[in-house]
């Protein structure tokens, strides 16, 4: 039965150890997952908020190259333009190729390599704005060709109309001077005169609408040039931020989210109150630690010196100073040293001594605390004992 006690008592106290490992190993599990957790996205927030900042940077930078690059081409050739946007679209070709699948992208987004990718989508975004800028750089060079090829037009029409209105003013002469030298004649059909007349009023009508053709055109060309002439200037070069707008908009969002997760994480309820509140800890525990050696030092090298200027204690008149201790005396008389010391006070004396020196006193003595020996000298605490 002994035997069978004993093994059940070393099974029980190795089941027990067993369980505690297995608790151990349970809280240190969900410890080093919450740490590993809080870390992993603090490290990420840091990695996003680094990364925003960078991108900022990298998008003024961009749009200073875009603009130096659109000013230091010639607007006026069109070669130029156009060699100038074919080294565009093999840029941007060169930048779309480089672009990772969407699924490569939040890959790198979770392990914070997204700064990469989104320098990408800037760059493409701003070369697309300078090839526009470009493209709008050439029609104005379209426009400023179409309106001088439009004036010497508009100069040929007016010269057109002027010339049918001189025709047909000529004409509308020959008609009244026919009418006139025969108003009979030309009014009888078959006669020469009426066969004139109407010869005469076929070109009128049709000279009327030549000039009247020549005269829409010129005013529809007129009116086309005026509203060409009024957006022929090419607007300036500012790009705009709407894929970085975009881009800092997930940014924040992401931030945002991590930020939540940060606050839900019990690292940040129960820790992050602790370190808050560290260093004010940190300070009140040197206080204490350097407080007393503060203080013995002020009271040797400040209150001691200003003690020993002072008057020397004397005794009274009546008192002759000797105290007499019931010591162990040896076989000649002499006095020994021992752990403690017995003294007697008589009835009108008092014994002042510190606290911590007082091993025990009588039952019928009075004990009390003297706060200050002297309230000259505020320097120690005594212990007053009388009879």
């Amino acid at each position: 039965m002994k035997l069978i006690a004993t093994a059940f008592h070393w099974l029980g106290k190795q089941f027990m150890s067993l369980l505690v490992i297995i608790l151990i190993l349970i809280v240190g599990g969900y410890l080093y997952s919450g740490i590993q957790s809080y870390l992993k996205s603090s490290e990420q927030m840091n990695s996003l908020e680094t990364g925003r900042s960078s991108l900022k940077d990298l998008q003024i930078e961009l749009e200073a190259q875009a603009k130096r690059q659109v000013e230091s081409i010639d607007k006026k050739s069109r070669e130029t333009l156009d060699r100038r946007i074919a080294e565009i679209d093999r840029a941007i070709n060169g930048l779309e190729s480089q672009r990772h699948t969407d699924l490569e992208r939040k890959i790198a987004f979770v392990k914070g390599d997204f700064a990469e990718d989104f320098a990408v989508d800037l760059r493409i975004d701003l070369l697309k704005q300078e090839r526009e800028h470009l493209v709008q750089a050439k029609a104005a060079i379209d426009r400023v060709e179409a309106l001088v090829k439009g004036r010497a037009e508009l100069e040929r029409l007016r010269i057109v109309s002027r010339s049918v209105y001189g025709q047909l003013l000529q004409v509308r002469h020959q008609i009244d001077v026919l009418v006139r030298d025969s108003p009979y004649q030309s009014k009888i059909p078959g006669t020469e005169a009426h066969q004139n007349l109407g010869f005469l009023q076929d070109q009128d009508n049709k000279l009327l609408q030549q000039n009247q053709n020549a005269s829409d055109a010129y005013w529809s060309l007129n009116r086309s040039l005026s509203v060409l002439e009024k957006t022929q200037k090419l607007p300036l070069f500012v790009p705009t931020r709407t894929a970085y707008e975009k881009i800092n908009a997930d940014l924040q969002e992401k931030i945002a989210q991590k930020k939540v997760e940060l606050v839900e994480n019990w690292i940040s309820r129960y820790v992050d109150p602790a370190l808050s509140v560290l260093p004010t800890a940190l300070l009140i525990l040197v206080a204490s630690v350097l407080s007393p050696l503060v203080i013995k030092g002020v009271f040797y090298y400040v209150i001691a010196p200003l003690a020993a200027g002072r008057k020397p204690i004397r005794l009274a008149a009546e008192s002759n100073g000797d105290i007499h201790f019931a010591r162990h005396a040896t076989t000649d008389g002499r006095n020994t040293s021992s752990v403690s010391m017995a003294t007697t006070v008589s009835r009108d004396e008092e014994l002042l001594v510190h606290p911590e020196y007082l091993r025990s006193t009588a039952e019928n003595s009075v004990k009390s605390t003297k706060w200050l020996l002297n309230n000259g000298y505020p320097v120690e605490l005594h212990a007053k004992l009388t009879h």
